[in-house]
């Protein structure tokens, strides 16, 4: 899939690659700044990547639904108490 959730019919993109998203409109993840990146794995694996916080993030078997939304709003107020 590209990062607006689209498979790519043409096989140009490789699998390991299909896994990353932009936060597009912040509408993966809300909380979260538009300009991070993240991956999603099998097993709600996930890496989040914030270069303007210069922080990142590896979650591994976290719950659905809103959860690592949940995590990462969390996680950057902590960056906003510092």
């Amino acid at each position: 899939m590209d990062a607006n959730g689209q498979d790519d019919p043409a096989g140009e993109c490789p699998l390991w690659l299909r896994h990353w998203f932009l936060n597009t409109g912040k509408k993966p993840l809300p909380a979260a700044p538009e300009s991070i990146v993240y991956f999603e794995g099998n097993g709600a694996n996930i890496i989040y990547i914030d270069w303007d916080k210069i922080s990142v993030a590896v979650v591994r078997w976290i719950r659905g639904g809103d959860a690592a939304d949940e995590f990462v709003a969390k996680m950057l107020g902590v960056h906003q108490m510092k």
